[in-house]
């Protein structure tokens, strides 16, 4: 097999001299010449206000979202929690719903805050009575340091 020296179309480095050549048909550049690239498309975001605006605005959608996803998993884990206090209430299934309420995977103080009504705090303290000194819940380990 033969080596293929290859040389960048743009700084005209072979790829004996640079660390990654990009290749697509008969174009070649690289690393270095893609470095140069991004930092050169940095400094024009920088000193454009239209693209700091969109970049700011960006990342106000991206931390919007993510406070979305936070509020949708809470309701979630709350309706699923019910849903547990209630196959005890409703079918006496203690040990049904605390092997379902540990597969949550949520903290005793997650469900502490949650503002259950007193039927489902009853339903609660029967999943962990019958569970045998088992917790249902995940443990959160502090650091020590």
């Amino acid at each position: 097999m033969r080596d293929v020296t290859l040389s960048c179309s743009f700084c005209g480095k072979s790829n004996n001299d640079v660390g990654v050549m990009f290749t697509e048909r008969t174009t070649c550049i690289c690393d270095e010449c893609v470095a140069f690239c991004v930092e050169v498309i940095e400094e024009r975001k920088a000193a454009c206000p239209m693209i700091r605006r969109l970049d700011a605005w960006l990342a106000a959608q991206a931390d919007e979202k993510s406070r979305r996803d936070k509020v949708a998993e809470a309701e979630f884990n709350r309706g699923y929690v019910i849903a547990c206090c209630n196959l005890v209430n409703l079918f006496d299934q203690p040990v049904y719903a605390f092997d379902l309420l540990a597969a949550l995977g949520v903290t005793k103080q997650q469900v502490r805050a949650m503002d259950l009504a007193g039927y489902d705090e009853a339903a609660l303290r029967k999943i962990e009575q019958g569970s045998g000194g088992d917790s249902p819940y995940r443990t959160v380990r502090s650091r020590r340091l």
